[in-house]
């Protein structure tokens, strides 16, 4: 791989590639620091699967609302390069600015306070992020350009519902019956509040700890932005329950902070447990597929006991 990083930044006129680290993150996207000034991430998935769009376009609106967010003042990433020509590299990859900070998620030496100071920050920074921009369409970034989006938001989570239902039974059975048929309720129950929602925001749809970078404490930038969607602001609520794992009153100061800048919309907790949920019920599904049947049972259980 240092052959390879070499010959990007001589292609591209980065200067000289040193020192490199490899954070123990980017499991399915390899990630590599060079020098702490810039950071190459190379694309793992699209590498499996060269004709998904939501797979091939994803470091392209990674690259896109980068540029967007990084002309509002918010702390992301500046892009100098993607590629996906497979030329220099054997995957697509993209090149950006290293920022300074530790995922909170690896950050044990945080008191309580500077935990709940740096959920304050993250509320703040989606609030500005949702003020950037709106959508009159909903969907990720090659569906809001190849005509494939949402016209209604509704639409979405019985969408995706259904497709990790179907998925499911293909497999023979990842989710038993009565989880399904217990979730699809719970879908369909929430599915006023899905209407209210008329316009999109740039919503990150992945905001867990391990994505928020702090020094101190304090936030210093919110990374990996590859499945963010034109989508209902509550999204990047779901999470909640990672931020909650992380210290007692995190998810509080996130909400204040979230709301000093910006109210929440209506009917936020239905549809933010929905969220939520769906995850759970995508954890369970994409574990079988993997034939990680273990985790699949471990993501069920979580899922029934959050049911009820």
């Amino acid at each position: 791989m240092r052959e390879v990083l070499d010959r990007i930044f001589k292609a591209h006129g980065l200067g000289r590639a040193g020192h490199v680290t490899r954070p123990v993150d980017g499991r399915n996207n390899p990630i590599y620091i060079v020098d702490n000034r810039l950071v190459v991430r190379f694309d793992g998935l699209t590498s499996a699967d060269t004709t998904d769009p939501e797979l091939t376009t994803r470091f392209a609106g990674e690259a896109w609302v980068y540029r967007a967010l990084a002309g509002h003042g918010l702390p992301t990433p500046n892009v100098l390069v993607i590629d996906d020509s497979r030329e220099i590299a054997p995957m697509p990859y993209i090149v950006m600015s290293f920022l300074a900070g530790r995922a909170a998620i690896d950050s044990p030496e945080l008191t309580a306070r500077q935990l709940q100071t740096l959920a304050f920050d993250v509320g703040q920074f989606l609030a500005r992020m949702h003020n950037v921009m709106s959508f009159d369409r909903f969907g990720k970034w090659h569906q809001l350009h190849d005509g494939s989006h949402w016209a209604t938001w509704a639409r979405w989570p019985a969408a995706f519902f259904d497709h990790y239902a179907q998925w499911s039974d293909e497999l023979g059975g990842a989710a038993s019956p009565d989880l399904v048929r217990d979730l699809r309720a719970l879908v369909d129950d929430a599915r006023p509040a899905f209407e209210q929602v008329t316009q999109g925001v740039i919503a990150h749809r992945d905001g867990h700890p391990g994505n928020v970078l702090q020094v101190g404490g304090r936030l210093t930038g919110v990374v990996d932005f590859e499945w963010w969607m034109a989508a209902d602001p509550a999204c990047d609520f779901a999470v909640d329950d990672q931020w909650a794992a992380l210290g007692d009153g995190c998810v509080g100061a996130m909400y204040d902070g979230y709301t000093s800048i910006r109210p929440l919309t209506a009917g936020h907790a239905a549809k933010t447990r929905v969220y939520n949920l769906l995850r759970d019920f995508d954890d369970v599904v994409t574990s079988y597929a993997a034939g990680d049947h273990a985790a699949s049972r471990a993501a069920a259980r979580k899922l029934r006991a959050k049911l009820g």
